[in-house]
């Protein structure tokens, strides 16, 4: 029986930690559901890449042989956290489990009871590694490469992400 895991996050962008996670994740189950979450937002410092943009980081990343084992899927905020378990589950495909770190979404799944909800090990993540990487992108700090692999490193130079977030940060 084939099993399906979920994982949400804003991708902003996507990192090692992230990358390591949904491998880790791809070892335990046959599919992983990767929701792109504020999928409405793009053009802040918090919100920079667009879903597309976001989409096409995964395919730069990852080789066909696992994309052919995730599903990309946008998903807008509704900013309502009763609300929010079944707005997110109406976008996706049956899941077996949901990982994340995040206490709050683990409460409220574990609430809802429609999927179990469960941690990752943390992969060479901090607690607000995509906001330290916005930082260090906002500051021309290039030490921000190393928080993401050669390939997103590659694909946000190649669309002028620095810059980008400069004139954001502005």
């Amino acid at each position: 029986m084939k099993t399906r895991a979920l994982f949400i996050g804003r991708f902003q962008p996507l990192h090692k930690g992230h990358v390591l996670a949904i491998k880790w994740m791809l070892e335990r189950h046959d599919e992983v559901v990767v929701v792109l979450g504020s999928s409405q937002e793009h053009g802040t410092m918090k919100n920079p890449l667009s879903s597309d943009e976001r989409i096409s980081m995964f395919q730069k990343q990852f080789p066909k042989k696992i994309l052919s084992r995730l599903a990309l899927v946008p998903v807008p905020d509704i900013n309502d956290d009763s609300r929010w378990v079944g707005h997110v589950l109406s976008f996706v495909p049956h899941c077996d489990v949901i990982y994340t770190n995040n206490d709050f979404v683990q409460k409220l799944f574990r609430h809802d009871g429609k999927i179990e909800a469960a941690g990752t090990p943390l992969f060479d993540r901090g607690e607000n590694e995509g906001t330290r990487i916005r930082d260090m992108l906002a500051k021309g700090d290039h030490g921000w490469k190393n928080h993401v692999t050669e390939e997103v490193a590659d694909y946000l130079v190649r669309i002028g992400m620095e810059e980008r977030i400069r004139k954001m940060k502005k």
